[in-house]
C-alpha cells in the first residue's frame, strides 16, 4: 500500500531489539541528570497554573454555546499534566526565549492533543476510518483526545476519572468540539504569538511543524494502526500517536526561540523518546496493577506489554530513556536551562509524584 510505505519511508526511533539476554527487572534514576537547585514539580506546578489561565482565557464560552463548553470541558479537565504545553515553555526557555512567547503554542498544542483523543470513534465501517482521517490534525492536544474516546476509535467512556466528552455531550457535539479545537489552535498561534518576540517566519514552522505531526503520516497514521491492531505494528503505533507529539511539543520550543537545525534535531529525537518512554512506562504500571486480573490491560497490538511482555518492555523504556538523555548532552553548552527536560525523562520513567497533588 502507498500508505504503509509512506509511514515506513519517516525517521523514527531506534527501539530495541526484542531478542536480548540481559533484562532489567527497575527502572533506575540516573543520578547525573539531578541537580539540587532544580525541582521539577514546582516548575511544573508553577507552569500547569500558568497555562490553565491562559486556556480559559482562549476559549471563552459564546454562540453556538455547546460547542464551547463541549471543547471546555475537555481542554480544561482538572488533573491534566499539560505535558505537551510544558515541555515546548521548557524548550524555548533553553534558548533564551521568553515564556511569554512560547504560551500561545503551548496552549495550541494542548488544544490539538485534547481534540484527536476525544474522538473515540465502531472502526470496522469505512465510514469511520473516513471520519479519523478528516479530523486527524490534533488545539493540539486537546483535539486529539476527544476523538481516541470516541466509540469508533478507541471507546473509551471516561478520561481523567471524569466521563469521556462523547459521554457527556454526544458523539456529534464530541466530533464538532474537536474539530473546532484544531483551527482554533493555529489561530491562537497567529493572533496571540507577540510579534517583537518571534519573527512571523519562525510561526511559520511551528505551524507547519504541528500539521505535519497530527497529519496523515503523524498521529493519524497512527490511530490507523492501532485500529488495525496487528501486533508487529506496535513500534510505529506507539512513535506515530506518542511520539509525534512529544517530538512536536519540543521542536515547536526551539523554533520559538530561534535554536539552530542542529539543536532542533536534537530537540526532535529527545521528544520522540520522552514521548513513547511515557506510553511505555504507562503500559508497565497498568500490567502490574492488572497482573490479578482476568482480561486486563491494553487490546492486543496496542502495547509493548501485550505484545512482548513486562519485562521486555521495561528494557524498551530503559534504553529509551538513555536515548533522551543522549541527546540533551548534547545540548550541554546551555547548563541548568537543560534540567527540566532531563527531570521530565525521569518523571516520564519513575514518576515521582503524583498529578493529584498539584491541582
Amino acid at each position: 500500500m502507498v500508505f504503509s510505505s509512506v509511514i515506513a519511508s519517516t525517521p523514527h526511533v531506534c527501539l530495541p531489539k526484542i531478542a536480548r539476554p540481559a533484562l532489567r527487572r527497575t527502572i533506575r534514576c540516573s543520578a547525573a541528570s539531578v541537580s539540587p537547585g532544580f525541582e521539577l514539580k514546582t516548575y511544573w506546578t508553577s507552569l500547569i497554573r500558568e497555562i490553565d489561565q491562559k486556556l480559559d482565557e482562549a476559549i471563552p464560552v459564546k454562540y453556538p454555546q455547546q460547542i464551547y463548553e463541549s471543547m471546555r470541558y475537555s481542554v480544561l479537565a482538572k488533573g491534566a499534566k499539560r505535558a505537551p504545553p510544558v515541555m515546548c515553555v521548557a524548550a524555548c526557555e533553553i534558548f533564551g526565549g521568553n515564556r511569554l512567547a512560547a504560551f500561545p503554542t503551548a496552549c495550541a498544542l494542548e488544544m490539538v492533543w485534547e481534540s484527536f483523543n476525544r474522538a473515540a470513534l465502531n472502526h470496522r465501517d469505512f465510514e469511520n476510518m473516513i471520519v479519523l482521517l478528516c479530523f486527524s490534525s490534533r488545539k493540539v492536544h486537546a483535539a486529539s483526545l476527544i476523538h481516541d474516546d470516541l466509540p469508533c476509535m478507541d471507546d473509551d467512556p471516561s478520561r481523567r476519572g471524569k466521563p469521556s466528552n462523547h459521554t457527556v455531550f454526544g458523539e456529534d457535539m464530541a466530533i464538532l468540539a474537536g474539530d473546532a479545537l484544531f483551527p482554533l489552535g493555529f489561530q491562537h498561534i497567529v493572533s496571540h504569538t507577540p510579534t517583537d518576540l518571534v519573527p512571523q517566519s519562525r510561526l511559520l514552522r511551528v505551524i507547519a511543524e504541528i500539521a505535519r505531526a497530527v497529519g496523515s503520516t503523524g498521529m493519524a497514521a497512527g490511530q490507523f494502526l492501532d485500529l488495525e491492531g496487528r501486533p508487529n505494528a506496535v513500534d510505529l503505533v506507539q512513535e506515530k500517536k506518542f511520539g509525534e507529539m512529544g517530538q512536536c511539543s519540543a521542536v515547536c520550543g526551539g523554533l520559538l526561540a530561534g535554536a539552530s537545525d542542529d539543536e532542533i534535531e536534537h530537540l526532535r529525537k529527545y521528544g520522540r523518546a520522552v514521548g513513547i518512554l511515557y506510553e511505555v512506562v504507562d503500559d508497565i504500571r497498568e500490567a502490574k496493577q492488572q497482573s490479578g486480573e482476568e482480561d486486563g490491560g491494553k487490546s492486543k497490538g496496542k502495547s509493548y506489554v501485550s505484545v512482548y511482555g513486562v519485562e521486555k518492555a521495561m528494557e524498551v523504556a530503559e534504553d529509551l530513556r538513555s536515548q533522551a538523555k543522549k541527546e540533551l548532552d548534547r545540548l550541554e553548552k546551555y547548563g541548568d536551562k537543560v534540567m527540566p527536560l532531563y527531570s521530565f525523562v525521569d518523571y516520564a520513567a519513575d514518576r515521582y509524584f503524583g498529578f493529584e497533588e498539584l491541582v
